[in-house]
């Protein structure tokens, strides 16, 4: 007997109205398969959409390399950046003092020579740093500090110096007052030191510092007494480094290192008092320096993304800074350094955008 096909075949009875339609069976196969092709399809896509990508070679790898900063989707979407820090250091070092420039002119009949020496000093700097970053590679960075230093030294001045009247030994008070104002261009090199720990970058600006200098004789019968102002413009050309120490999507700590060289000058009018033996009153002369020398600076930094969109950023440093400059002194014959290095803390905000 012939197979019989159809729904009779797989022990489907027949209904009259199917014996009299059988098109109507055709139809129902076609409407089962439509049905079951589109749920097989659908698991599928929802299979494809769940599935982590795989990457197709070794070129298309996206993770990172060992030690380096977890990529932020946050930065790649909001390329630029402003930032504020609020700035502190507490330094040990020392300033050079004039003597004799002005008093050269006004003691009569006395051949005079000018000298320096150096004063000894602590000293404490507040301030603060705010930037601009377009593109996250070109930044433009501003900062200001005050800083206020006191200290005491042993003058000891030459009897020709004095014209062999007065004595030649007394102890300075020393109180140092300056006003720095610091703006640097920086060019930051990503794409130089992908995939790697470490982030470089160059930077080059401008550097003034106002200062007014007093220095008294602390003796009941006061033998000298002086003031300066000064004003000191350089320019500086330096960069730095930074090796990521720890990351996690949220936070990161590092080491960073920066250092700058520097030439310039310094402007001084210098005011100075013999009260004793001449009786004289303030006499004036100024002074011509040339500064060249350089700074550095080493510190640990943390960065913390906070939020819920992560585009801001809580900062910190802490880490020492130093300073070293050669002041020209034509006059006096010498050419002494002035250093200046301690303890810095840096606290600060980001915002990208």
């Amino acid at each position: 007997m012939q197979a019989t096909r159809g729904p009779a075949a797989a022990g489907k009875s027949l209904s009259p109205r199917d014996l009299k339609h059988p098109h109507r069976q055709a139809l129902d196969r076609s409407v089962i398969t439509l049905v079951a092709g589109s749920l097989l399809a659908g698991g599928a896509t929802l299979q494809a959409q769940e599935a982590p990508p795989v990457s197709s070679g070794a070129g298309g790898l996206s993770a990172s390399a060992p030690g380096s900063p977890a990529p932020n989707s946050v930065l790649a979407t909001y390329p630029n950046e402003v930032s504020a820090t609020a700035d502190f250091l507490y330094g040990q070092g020392n300033v050079t003092l004039p003597l004799g420039y002005a008093l050269a002119k006004s003691l009569p009949g006395n051949s005079l020579r000018p000298q320096v020496m150096t004063v000894n000093r602590s000293t404490e700097y507040y301030g603060g740093t705010v930037s601009y970053a377009y593109n996250r590679s070109w930044c433009l960075d501003f900062s200001y500090a005050n800083g206020s230093s006191s200290g005491a030294q042993n003058v000891t001045i030459n009897n020709t110096f004095l014209g062999n009247v007065s004595p030649g030994h007394f102890n300075a008070n020393l109180d140092y007052r300056a006003n720095q104002y610091q703006l640097y261009l920086r060019h930051n090199f990503h794409d130089w030191l992908a995939g790697t720990p470490f982030q470089a970058y160059v930077r080059g600006g401008v550097d003034l510092v106002d200062a007014t200098m007093t220095v008294n004789d602390n003796s009941p019968s006061p033998l000298y007494q002086q003031r300066d102002e000064t004003t000191d413009v350089t320019g500086n050309l330096g960069g730095g480094l930074t090796f990521s120490l720890y990351h996690t999507p949220r936070f990161q700590l590092s080491l960073q290192g920066e250092g700058d060289g520097s030439w310039g000058g310094r402007c001084q009018d210098s005011t100075e008092t013999l009260p004793l033996d001449y009786n004289l009153g303030p006499t004036h002369a100024h002074i011509n320096n040339e500064l060249y020398g350089c700074s550095g600076r080493g510190t640990l930094h943390a960065d913390w993304r906070v939020g819920q969109s992560e585009r801001w950023c809580l900062t910190g440093d802490v880490g020492l800074q130093a300073r070293y400059t050669i002041v020209t002194y034509p006059d006096a014959g010498g050419s002494p350094a002035e250093y200046l290095w301690g303890p810095c803390v840096q606290i600060g905000v980001r915002f990208v955008f």
